[in-house]
């Protein structure tokens, strides 16, 4: 209001600085007074429409406790915010919790009908709200921010990795299929060499073949010829010799004859001579010339050394040479080889893929409830948000110690009344008690704020790190499968390997040999890899980045509100004090008291109390030793129950036998006064009354 306030007052001056310009315009050339005046006639005119008077008079009412004017802006403004409040509550259930359209839209539809009439009419409703935004910079605050922060990790970072890391796991699978059918392919390589070996001696062994055969056909012409001779040879031998045997059998050798003839002369002779047959033997001496013809028993061993001796040894020449000629063109190639490759597996490639997806895939599911679970949670979160704001209210309206640490208004005024009562104060404060208590408005930490801050600190950097952690594994999961994929540009693409022709000109049986030998040791063509690795290449699935500045928002949101914390915890306690000014009066005197009590050392108390009693050199409130250790001590006032004292609402005087406290008897009125105070409001509760009750016409507004 008070920003609306400078504006207006603003307006005015420019409106009169800008009728000051036009005047002094006039003044200095009278040519432009009747355009001049035209403009101030019409300015005049809309100033008195306008009447800038009513908007100050308006405001006034406005800003003026339960006047008319301050009910309907607070409802018409309590109306917009819960309108705001409900699109904001809708936005964040749809677009960043992801529940479904109608879930959220009934949601928000019973949620508006709340916030918009409790806004508008009920003063607790407003506190409620306005307590919720100090909550987001207190530990459960934060803690349903990152709570949001963390299911939006889990639903997309974390989701997309659990994704990124099955599309690598089909990939992998993928691949071992490849390698598997390659290592065939090399198996076939392996093999190829040994069936080229064959293959080539095959071809050598059919050339061989066909130079044999030509050899062979030449050799068994010569073997047909020599045979011929032979079979001639061998023919008259036996012609010969049958004539021979013949004519041995009939009239036997010559010298068989001869000497027959002889022995016949000699038988005859002895046989004709009887006595005288001695004389025959002079035939024995003639029978030497059957010598002369001995040489014709040589003939028929001729024939026979010719049967026996030549032609069979012709005959096993010939043999001997035929199976030469058979043994030098044989040719016998046997093939031995061994190659081994053994795997050893309880299943196949495909089966065991099968199983690591599945198990994969249940992993992925369980984390996947985890994160639906998580949802569910966070929608609970913000239900904590309100019950924290619930206790903070409880706990102010019911406990003094509560958050009371702030040197408020009411404590300025408390402290200048017992100035004037010449009371003992409590301002300035020392140095010791700055660094726990000071204004709500001081940049400056207190205490308790810092250690609590620090706290605060630590465990944010804990869970940021882990948020944090899910963004760069995400990142990093698909900068390396799109590094991956990107490189397949790089696959070697293998060419054509160059080949060696050998070619042979000529006819005839080396040419043909020749010929035949060089196409048989052609060198044949290796057998390349077929490799295609581009339907197994991983194509991550892109991180959502509008997803990860929402994770990033909201952790550098929980910074922002950890680093100011104390100052947003603070506007708990101005929201309180305005809507409850009763009881911000009630924790002011029991602070002020509670500061008295524990102000220095025990010794320096003991001093001060001696001197109040004995020598009265200064004002000095009485403290005794229970309530000095029990502000000294808190756990002790816990222990054995420290009872909530009453105290005059205007200089704090605590209740006891020589300090009477007059009660207001309007029910539940806060208002309690001392004696003295009492008597100078003329024993009227300003509290309870209305300014016209009690005759101070100054404390009624205009407007009324």
């Amino acid at each position: 209001m008070a920003y609306v306030k400078s504006v207006v007052k603003a307006i005015l001056i420019k409106n009169t600085w800008k009728t000051y310009h036009e005047l002094k315009k006039i003044a200095l050339d009278p040519s432009e007074k009747d355009h001049n005046l035209k403009k101030l006639s019409v300015a005049g005119k809309l100033q008195k429409r306008i009447k800038f008077d009513f908007i100050k008079r308006y405001y006034r009412k406005i800003k003026t406790a339960n006047s008319l004017e301050n009910i309907i802006a607070k409802s018409f403004l309590g109306f917009l915010c819960g309108i705001l409040l409900t699109y904001l509550f809708f936005f964040i259930l749809y677009l960043g919790v992801n529940f479904s359209l109608k879930t959220v839209t009934y949601s928000c539809a019973l949620l508006s009908i709340f916030l918009c009439l409790g806004l508008a009419y009920s003063s607790k409703i407003r506190c409620y709200v306005l307590l919720v935004l100090p909550v987001f910079f207190t530990k459960q605050g934060r803690q349903a921010l990152l709570a949001y922060a963390l299911f939006l990790a889990f639903t997309g970072p974390a989701q997309n990795t659990m994704h990124n890391i099955k599309i690598l796991s089909n990939s992998m699978t993928c691949a071992q299929d490849i390698i598997k059918n390659t290592l065939t392919q090399i198996y076939e390589m392996v093999k190829a060499p040994f069936k080229s070996i064959k293959e080539t001696l095959e071809n050598l062994k059919k050339a061989l073949v066909d130079v044999v055969d030509t050899v062979k056909s030449f050799v068994e012409n010569i073997k047909r010829i020599i045979l011929g001779i032979y079979n001639v040879i061998k023919k008259a031998t036996l012609w010969l010799g049958s004539i021979i045997n013949f004519c041995n059998k009939k009239i036997g050798t010559p010298f068989q004859r001869c000497m027959k003839t002889f022995d016949d002369a000699i038988v005859d002779c002895k046989a004709k001579l009887g006595v005288m047959d001695f004389m025959c033997h002079v035939v024995h001496v003639v029978k030497g010339l059957c010598y002369t013809v001995k040489w014709l028993d040589f003939v028929c061993m001729f024939t026979e050394f010719v049967s026996d001796k030549i032609i069979t040894v012709v005959k096993t020449k010939l043999k001997e040479f035929s199976l030469h000629m058979k043994n030098l063109f044989y040719v016998a190639i046997e093939f031995k080889h061994s190659y081994e490759f053994e795997t050893t597996a309880s299943n196949s490639t495909k089966e065991v893929a099968k199983t690591i997806l599945q198990k994969i895939s249940a992993k992925i599911e369980k984390v996947q409830n985890i994160f639906s679970f998580f949802g569910f949670v966070f929608s609970f979160m913000f239900l904590l948000v309100f019950i924290k704001v619930y206790y903070y209210r409880y706990k102010y309206l019911t406990s003094d110690r509560y958050d009371n640490l702030y040197i408020s208004k009411y404590i300025l005024d408390l402290d200048l009344q017992r100035a004037k009562m010449g009371k003992e104060t409590v301002l300035p404060l020392e140095i010791r008690e700055k660094k726990k208590y000071g204004k709500p408005s001081s940049l400056r930490l207190f205490r308790d704020e810092k250690s609590r801050i620090a706290q605060s600190l630590f465990l944010l950097s804990l869970t940021s790190f882990k948020i944090i952690s899910f963004l760069v594994c995400d990142y990093c999961l698909f900068w390396i499968l799109l590094k991956i994929y990107e490189a397949q540009e790089d696959i070697f693409d293998e060419s054509d390997q160059p080949s060696i022709l050998l070619h042979v000109q000529g006819e005839g049986v080396l040419a043909d040999f020749y010929r035949k030998l060089g196409q048989t040791f052609q060198v044949p063509k290796n057998p390349s890899l077929h490799l295609d690795p581009m339907h197994c290449l991983p194509d991550p699935v892109t991180p959502d980045t509008d997803r990860y500045i929402q994770i990033v928002f909201l952790v550098s949101l929980c910074w922002l509100l950890t680093l100011t914390e104390p100052y947003g915890l603070r506007i708990r306690n101005i929201v309180m004090s305005y809507y409850y000014p009763d009881r911000a009066k009630e924790r002011a005197v029991w602070l002020y008291n509670h500061i008295l009590r524990s102000r220095g050392s025990f010794l320096r108390f003991a001093r001060r109390q001696l001197r109040k009693n004995y020598k009265n050199e200064e004002p000095v409130e009485k403290v005794t030793l229970k309530q000095r250790l029990f502000a000294s001590f808190p756990l002790l006032a816990m222990i054995f129950g420290n009872k909530k004292e009453s105290a005059c609402i205007l200089c704090g005087a605590v209740e006891s036998k020589k300090t009477i406290l007059k009660k207001c008897k309007t029910p539940d009125c806060p208002g309690k006064y001392c004696l003295n105070c009492y008597s100078k409001l003329e024993n009227i509760c300003t509290i309870c009354q209305h300014p016209i009750d009690y005759g101070d016409i100054t404390d009624i507004s205009e407007e009324m």
